[in-house]
């Protein structure tokens, strides 16, 4: 009967850090993914970094948009914000804003004068009266390129 005893325990304890072993895995695997989640906040998979708007933090050591959504009214001011991961390694960035879903160029411009440290970008889009058709209804793809190399890239909906 003591064999038995033993030998139960030793294959409770044997499964007990088998048990173990397995979720040990498991939490590692999910650190694993949660710090993959953290890298892709900022950039997508192809390494291009992700534009995210909402309101312009007014907090100069502030580089996170407030309030972060892709819907704006016609009228409405918003801002834009990016955290390229890296130096830029340019004076010179060219933005486009494009029209979706026919991919259609509303308007571009080269952003003079940068850091070429800069690791990160904000921005405020004021009113309509900046812009040139910007502000119809409708889906943008905004774009930010060093030379013909796409750094950046978000969505945003203009919205009545």
């Amino acid at each position: 009967m003591k064999k038995i005893w033993l030998l139960l325990l030793a294959l409770s304890l044997l499964l007990l850090g088998s048990g173990c072993g397995l979720m040990g895995d498991s939490a590692k695997e999910g650190k694993d993914k949660g710090q993959n989640e953290e890298k892709t906040k900022n950039e997508t998979n192809n390494g291009v970094a992700k534009i995210k708007f909402g309101d312009y933090p007014r907090d100069e050591n502030n580089w996170e948009v407030l309030n972060q959504r892709k819907h704006f009214g016609k009228e409405e001011e918003f801002s834009m914000s990016v955290k390229f991961g890296k130096k830029i390694d340019t004076t010179r960035v060219k933005v486009k804003i494009v029209k979706q879903p026919d991919d259609r160029l509303i308007q571009e411009w080269v952003q003079d004068e940068e850091s070429p440290d800069s690791t990160q970008w904000k921005w405020m889009f004021t009113d309509s009266g900046d812009f040139h058709g910007f502000y119809e209804l409708g889906d943008y793809t905004m774009q930010l390129f060093r030379g013909e190399e796409l750094l950046a890239e978000g969505s945003f909906t203009i919205v009545d």
